[in-house]
């Protein structure tokens, strides 16, 4: 995903990287003084954390635009060179919560020449001289060098010169970003979606013991006097499985200032398990399910903004 930018006086330098005019970090300076910066926050997975992120962007001044992308993790920003940064945007990003990742991209260099062992080991020596770069693998049966380079990294033309100082030539370069929006069976085997899964499976196994299985459900502790179950222990675990990123967003949420779903859905869980545990009363399946059902209820409506599901635009703010 590329942000749209907007209109340029002709001459302007390149956006793209590695190997662009203009690199840092994806970022390309407009003739106007504006700048597009594009940002890699891979936990930025769900909607509510979208809103986090642009609120948070928002608050800095000489922002202009906003381009969040959750089913990429990534978030394009227009703002003014003059009134702000890019290190304070991605500030405001942590501040919010996320990690900002730097992006990588996948470049392919076409080496015929280097078509024995040792001449793969002799480009191999080059590329590792140069400071910065990423992962790269040398094919010498197809005469391929595969690279993986980061904006922070060494240009395309500097590892292009790098393999042509070993005496093989470059004929032809390719590059594609390696940031996608996955299938939908990538979706529903995320990270996040493993945990809701866990997480469901303790809940069901909680009900069975609590309604289905009465005899097996057996008291294993107290908490101020009263009877701590299996099926609860089932539920609590329920809840920290599956509870956990719910809980995080609430808590930076609060932290912002923010009333959102997140702080709601996390006051809500706090609050049975805090009424379980001090006042005697069993809400432990009531927390389970919250976060069970809120969980399911992210990962539905990241599917239906997945582009598989949706052509809508971009929805970029002007």
């Amino acid at each position: 995903m590329t942000g749209e930018e907007p209109n340029t006086d002709e001459g302007a330098p390149e956006t793209g990287w590695p190997g662009g005019e203009s690199r840092a970090s994806d970022e390309g300076e407009l003739a106007s003084g504006h700048v597009v910066s594009r940002f890699a926050v891979p936990e930025m997975n769900c909607p509510s954390c979208v809103d986090k992120v642009e609120a948070s962007i928002e608050t800095l001044g000489g922002v202009e635009s906003v381009d969040p992308q959750m089913t990429t993790g990534t978030v394009t920003v227009t703002y003014d060179g003059a009134a702000t940064t890019e290190a304070a945007i991605a500030e405001r990003i942590r501040s919010a919560g996320y990690a900002v990742e730097e992006e990588t991209e996948s470049l392919r260099l076409s080496v015929p020449e280097m078509d024995c062992a040792s001449c793969a080991e002799t480009v191999g020596s080059a590329l590792s001289t140069l400071d910065g770069l990423g992962s790269y693998e040398t094919q010498p049966t197809t005469g391929t060098v595969v690279l993986t380079v980061t904006a922070s990294g060494p240009t395309t033309e500097a590892i292009v010169a790098a393999i042509e100082s070993a005496g093989y030539e470059v004929t032809d370069s390719t590059r594609s970003g390696t940031t996608d929006a996955g299938t939908d069976g990538e979706l529903w085997t995320s990270p996040r979606a493993l945990k809701t899964w866990v997480s469901g499976v303790f809940l069901a196994a909680g009900l069975v013991l609590e309604f289905l299985l009465p005899g097996v459900n057996t008291p294993v502790g107290t908490t101020l006097g009263s009877a701590l179950h299996v099926a609860d222990l089932l539920f609590l675990v329920a809840v920290a499985v599956g509870g956990q990123a719910i809980l995080r967003d609430g808590y930076y949420s609060a932290r912002n200032l923010t009333l959102d779903i997140d702080l709601l859905m996390s006051i809500a869980i706090l609050g049975a398990l805090t009424t379980s545990l001090a006042f005697g009363e069993a809400l432990y399946f009531e927390a389970a399910t919250l976060a069970v059902l809120f969980s399911i209820a992210e990962l539905l409506e990241r599917y239906s903004r997945h582009p598989e599901q949706t052509a809508k635009p971009s929805t970029t703010r002007r």
